[in-house]
């Protein structure tokens, strides 16, 4: 029984000093940088420090995407530079201690993303289950967003849910007022005022079988894919009696017309290639 006391009083002790003096603070910032990054999409951590055992806090961890061919939509960069997609602020963080001791680490998180949260879990082996969810978070100035031509306002909401390289993301911006590059999207954003879909995701590639956009007399659906940076969607948009510009939106969108105010429209946008059209 005393031996049984003693190593309950030891263990957390060797934990402590395997955690703050065996683990180099580069050596767990390259493990957390290597568990997310991807082919294309690179995690860089800032402002790491230590807390009590196996917790830990980042300033912000930065989130980019390597430009292959360099386009008109990334003037001032060229191939082999990297580009800010989003970035994470007060990264508060901890390894989970269970999946430590069943040898399938992940961390538990939790940050600050453009006014809004974001938390979750992630595995250090990319077999396991990775949850990440994010609300409240603000589209205006979100340099995702502005590299494919849209800005303006609204709260963006997700959960998405991985496993195997494989899973879901339930996609949200509500109380939306958003405006876009006419250059890259023919279709006009700022007749919408919520948007929500579902997003199928396997190894990268972004399969939309049900996205929808709605505004005052008008809705549109969406379906394609999104695969290395390319948006390849058809958008299928309808207006009825009450949409108040349903002329001026007839001169802009003519050539998609089906029917009387049905119109589908090709979205196709690269910002990663130099191939940035709409047909």
């Amino acid at each position: 029984m005393k031996k049984a006391i003693i190593a309950l009083i030891l263990f957390p002790v060797f934990m402590a000093g395997v955690w703050f003096v065996a683990l180099p603070d580069s050596l767990i910032i390259n493990t957390l940088e290597d568990s997310l990054s991807s082919r294309d999409i690179y995690f860089r951590v800032d402002g790491f420090k230590k807390k009590p055992i196996f917790n830990f806090t980042a300033d912000k961890v930065i989130i980019e995407r390597s430009v292959i061919i360099k386009s008109d939509a990334l003037q001032d960069l060229k191939a082999g530079d990297n580009v800010l997609l989003a970035e994470c602020n007060n990264v508060k963080a901890k390894v989970d201690i269970k999946s430590l001791l069943m040898f399938s680490p992940k961390i538990d998180f939790e940050c600050e993303m453009n006014k809004g949260r974001v938390e979750g879990s992630f595995p250090l082996l990319q077999a396991a289950a990775l949850r990440v969810v994010g609300s409240g978070i603000i589209i205006d100035g979100m340099p995702v967003f502005e590299l494919f031509g849209i800005r303006g306002n609204g709260y963006l909401s997700w959960n998405l849910q991985m496993k195997d390289m494989k899973g879901e993301a339930r996609v949200s911006i509500s109380n939306a007022n958003l405006s876009n590059d006419s250059s890259m999207w023919h279709m006009p954003l700022n007749i919408f005022k919520d948007l929500k879909g579902v997003l199928s995701i396997d190894r990268g590639a972004v399969e939309i079988n049900s996205f929808v956009l709605e505004g005052d007399g008008v809705y549109t659906r969406l379906n394609g894919n999104i695969a290395k940076g390319a948006v390849n969607l058809t958008a299928q948009l309808t207006v009825d009696e009450s949409f108040e510009s349903r002329y001026s939106l007839q001169l802009m969108l003519g050539q998609y017309k089906v029917s009387p105010g049905y119109y589908v429209i090709p979205l196709n946008v690269n910002p990663f290639s130099d191939r940035v059209y709409n047909p």
